[in-house]
């Protein structure tokens, strides 16, 4: 077979490989005819080496719907006499399945530049193609995976962040959209790690607390699930709190932290709180306000507990009208509220009667408290509304006493400052 080749150089080449080569090596004539293909074509295809010798390659290999195309091609390289060029292309067998081939094509001319033959070496590259598109397939799959995941991140109303604790590796769109930068690159730059933004304030968590050479991350997470919470301000400057929830990514050194807004959450448990101990109408405390700091107070320090009642308070709702009674205990709250010291607790304890607690005070400074207090009720003069005073009764609490002792104490002062003709203090 390999006598019908006209050049000895390529034989002797050919006849070394032809038996040993994993590679399909071809020769064809200027019709693309096969002068030579080596045994490799058997195991490649199953047709037989010598049943092929002398038929047309494009026709027996090519699948139908390339033949004119690969046929115009091939004229074309031997007309412009292209020396060297490759390609990849599939080729039938004959079970009728296909294989890839990646070919590395030669011109071979004479020594008058005629046409000899084209030498092709084809390189079996189904596996790798296979290989290749399942990789492909499977790095589609996680690249759609990884868009559907930040589609379901960014459409949490929730700040998401990857970080080491010291820069954030991958974060959603609403950190950029809360601090008002365009891209990570530029939070990076200004601002590195979402931690400096914590503000300090003396109810939520921030970087003060944290030890020094400590993570915030860890530092946070030690932390009862309440107290798991920073205060951050927007761009614009306004202040938003962030529970703050940690999951560490196994054997890495990363943490996915989520950072979910529940500024509105305590807004809203901060105006129950509110609702819980003040007084609707004066908004002062209300009676179990008083009574729980009650609880805590008369376990400690000097403290004088007042109670005052309006003296006749029904007379001016009967003469004047209930709009005109609630004026006058909201006139009576707010002038006493301006006169007493931050540390005092003031609430209204039912009806017309309100309770002053006075603390680290004794008994004397107390006494004078009370009948300044109501000296300056009782020169309250306000157009529209009718003049009225009020009487006090007092009491020393003593360290661990029940409350019930110190009360009765403090009722039965302010009974007898109504019995003595209203309008006094009264101390027991």
């Amino acid at each position: 077979m390999l006598d019908r080749l006209p050049f000895k150089n390529v034989q002797e080449y050919i006849e070394i490989l032809h038996n040993s080569a994993k590679v399909v090596i071809l020769f064809l004539d200027q019709k693309a005819n096969i002068l030579y293909v080596n045994r490799y074509i058997e195991n490649l295809t199953g047709y037989k080496r010598d049943d092929i010798i002398e038929k047309n390659w494009i026709k027996i290999f090519i699948p139908s719907l390339y033949n004119g195309k690969i046929e115009n091609l091939f004229q074309d390289i031997i007309k412009n006499k292209n020396m060297h060029w490759g390609n990849e292309n599939e080729i039938l067998c004959k079970d009728g399945t296909t294989k890839i081939l990646s070919w590395n094509n030669s011109l071979l001319l004479d020594e008058n530049g005629n046409f000899e033959a084209v030498l092709s070496i084809g390189h079996d590259i189904t596996a790798l193609k296979a290989t290749k598109l399942e990789l492909e397939n499977k790095i589609t799959t996680l690249e759609q995976e990884k868009k559907k995941q930040k589609f379901l991140i960014n459409a949490l109303n929730n700040i998401i962040i990857e970080t080491t604790g010291y820069e954030i590796i991958e974060a959603n769109d609403k950190l950029l959209d809360f601090f008002g930068v365009s891209s990570l690159e530029e939070f990076q730059e200004e601002i590195r790690c979402v931690c400096y933004r914590f503000v300090e304030h003396p109810d939520y968590f921030h970087l003060g607390l944290v030890e020094s050479g400590a993570l915030w991350m860890e530092e946070i997470n030690n932390l009862p699930k309440e107290k798991q919470v920073v205060i951050m301000a927007d761009k614009y400057n306004e202040l938003h709190a962030f529970a703050v929830k940690l999951t560490k990514i196994s054997e890495s050194n990363r943490f996915i932290i989520s950072f979910e807004d529940i500024t509105a959450m305590i807004e809203k448990s901060k105006e129950f709180e509110y609702k819980a101990y003040h007084d609707t109408l004066t908004k002062i405390y209300n009676r179990a306000k008083f009574n729980e700091t009650l609880n805590i107070t008369n376990q400690e320090g000097q403290n004088a507990l007042l109670m005052l009642d309006i003296d006749k308070f029904k007379n001016i709702n009967d003469t004047y009208g209930h709009d005109v009674g609630d004026k006058v205990l909201q006139k009576l709250s707010e002038t006493i509220k301006y006169l007493i010291r931050p540390s005092d607790v003031f609430a209204r304890w039912g009806g017309e009667e309100f309770a002053l607690l006075l603390k680290d005070t004794n008994e004397k400074d107390a006494f004078e408290k009370a009948e300044s207090l109501r000296q300056s009720i009782e020169n309250i003069n306000i157009l529209g509304l009718p003049k009225f005073t009020v009487s006090f009764g007092g009491t020393m609490i003593k360290p661990l006493e029940p409350q019930s002792l110190f009360l009765r104490r403090t009722d039965e002062a302010l009974y007898k400052s109504k019995m003595n003709g209203r309008n006094q203090t009264t101390f027991l």
